[in-house]
């Protein structure tokens, strides 16, 4: 008997006429079935291994019984597995790519795992359009560029531009030292960290103002270090390229009695800002009186500064303009020209008594401090001058 008409029968009958489903053994392939039900099962019957899963088979097995894992080619998407240990390789596979390490990724169709390629879901879906596969910095279709026309490495806030491949003279933040520029045709304008260089008749800073006087700048006869507040009287200190010779006493002794030295008490000196100059005077005034004009000392030796440009008015600063010249010293080493203050102590021509003045210390750390008058200390000569802003 064949009831599922596989040409393969199962159970037998002995009649003189051929019943129902009937065949001879001639008639039949095999009478070795093992499923006469269903046409599909039966002893010549292909199934398919799938091991992991992934509806592919890759391998097969001749069997009239259905084995582990396995299936018939129409149960399954394929029968051209590459790889049946891993379910999330199989033919039709898509695969995102990210060969140059910047997490976007173009897609790739492949059986097996590419290298450097990842599933959907081992990924951001935002980073699936890489438009520069080899390029690390160029990555997706909304990555954003800022224009440098003028190629001075500041490009204008306002004229970024979404783009997957670089624009014309368009560079990435980072590459970039701003995005404030405020004149993008012309690299002697740059941004507002930049300092203003005084006479040139150009906003450089971009604050709307032009030749406005700033720290930094390199004129009357030094370099800018501090420019009084708007609503006061305007003028500006500026430090002088070098120290003053190597190291100097604040104050010489002077004898009063053989053998006993005393320092004289100068009185009256200040520490605040804008002082630095009356300080000087008064120090040079009453240090050169009889017997306390004993050789140079720190205030005579700033108001004679050697490398003075055509200046006479230099002076030795106050507490409070000393500790401006340490708060602006990474500015101040930056132009071109100035000499790096020593990792050392400095004078001020702030008195504290008759036997100490205020010092204060130029290294990586800093500390005002009260020294002994007759110790050598660093001088770095100053002066002022008057603005117009």
């Amino acid at each position: 008997i064949d009831a599922d008409g596989d040409q393969y029968g199962l159970s037998s009958v002995v009649s003189c006429f051929r019943p129902v489903n009937g065949f001879l053994v001639s008639e039949l392939l095999g009478i070795n079935d093992c499923n006469d039900v269903f046409a599909y099962i039966n002893p010549e019957t292909v199934w398919y291994i799938d091991a992991d899963g992934d509806q592919y088979g890759l391998s097969s097995v001749v069997s009239c019984f259905r084995p582990v894992n396995c299936f018939l080619a129409s149960e399954l998407l394929g029968i051209n597995d590459c790889y049946d240990a891993d379910a999330n390789e199989y033919p039709g596979q898509t695969w995102y790519i990210d060969a140059d390490g910047d997490s976007y990724y173009t897609p790739e169709i492949s059986c097996t795992r590419p290298i450097n390629g990842w599933l959907i879901s081992e990924i951001s879906p935002l980073g699936t359009s890489d438009c520069g596969p080899t390029d690390p910095i160029v990555t997706n279709q909304d990555q954003i560029w800022y224009i440098d026309a003028d190629g001075d490495r500041y490009g204008l806030d306002n004229s970024k531009v979404e783009s997957c491949t670089r624009p014309a003279n368009g560079f990435l933040y980072s590459e970039l030292l701003g995005t404030n520029d405020c004149d993008d045709t012309d690299i002697a304008k740059i941004n507002s960290d930049f300092i203003e260089i005084y006479g040139d008749g150009i906003d450089n800073n971009c604050n709307g103002q032009i030749d406005e006087t700033q720290v930094g700048q390199r004129r009357e006869g030094g370099v800018v270090f501090y420019v009084s507040p708007p609503g006061q009287s305007q003028y500006a200190l500026v430090s002088s390229l070098s120290d003053e010779g190597w190291t100097q006493i604040w104050q010489n002794k002077y004898t009063l009695i053989a053998f006993f030295k005393f320092n004289h008490y100068v009185n009256g000196t200040s520490t605040l800002m804008g002082t630095g100059k009356t300080n000087t005077d008064k120090i040079i005034e009453e240090l050169r009186i009889g017997s306390y004009n004993n050789g140079n000392f720190a205030a005579k030796s700033a108001r004679e500064y050697h490398n003075a440009g055509g200046y006479t008015d230099w002076f030795l600063p106050s507490k409070n303009e000393l500790n401006q010249l340490y708060i602006q010293k990474d500015i101040l080493e930056s132009v071109s020209g100035f000499n790096n203050f020593k990792q050392a102590y400095y004078w001020s021509s702030s008195e504290v008594n008759a036997d100490k003045a205020w010092a204060q210390y130029f290294g990586p750390t800093t500390f005002k401090t009260e020294r002994v008058k007759d110790e050598e200390i660093f001088i770095r000569p100053v002066r002022v001058f008057l603005t117009n802003n």
